[in-house]
């Protein structure tokens, strides 16, 4: 269609490891670098952007399930999942007001996780790809870049590009 030839993306590889100011390792972290790709300004730093995300999210969740602290699914080897939007999207003000979808490769499905008080149709769009588990891989998040600057939730739920 003419809208999905106007909505071009490319799959963005945006890492899996971070590190702290303090010089502190965190693996499995591509769900927060994929969604801080999709946020930040030129200028400013991902890696920075990523670590803020985290902490606003993680803190929401913990809030929200403290007994998944106590499993430890919420942990620095652990690494995060959608599910952490449902949560963390109004924690999070880079996120606020915006739509997250979260496409998963394999099942061929994508999930919008929106705060309904905060995101209208109009609202931009956060795209992430998860690759599922493979052999000799982890799981995976990457960015799917858009080519066009105004990618609304009204727009992309018309597009059936995946």
């Amino acid at each position: 269609s003419a809208a999905s030839d106007v909505y071009k993306r490319q799959i963005m590889e945006c890492g899996a490891t971070s590190v702290s100011a303090a010089g502190n390792v965190a693996y499995n972290q591509c769900f927060y670098l994929a969604l801080a790709a999709s946020v930040t300004a030129p200028h400013e730093n991902h890696a920075t952007v990523a670590a803020e995300i985290r902490k606003q999210i993680e803190g929401a969740v913990r809030a929200a399930r403290p007994q998944w602290e106590a499993e430890d699914v919420i942990g620095r080897e652990i690494g995060a999942f959608a599910d952490f939007l449902i949560w963390g999207l109004r924690a999070a003000p880079r996120l606020r007001g915006r739509a997250v979808a979260v496409y998963h490769e394999q099942d061929g499905t994508c999930e919008i996780f929106r705060s309904p008080h905060h995101t209208s149709r109009r609202s931009h769009i956060v795209a992430i790809w998860y690759t599922s588990p493979g052999p000799g891989r982890l799981g995976h998040y990457t960015w799917p870049r858009y080519h066009h600057s105004e990618t609304h939730l009204s727009v992309f739920c018309q597009l059936n590009t995946f």
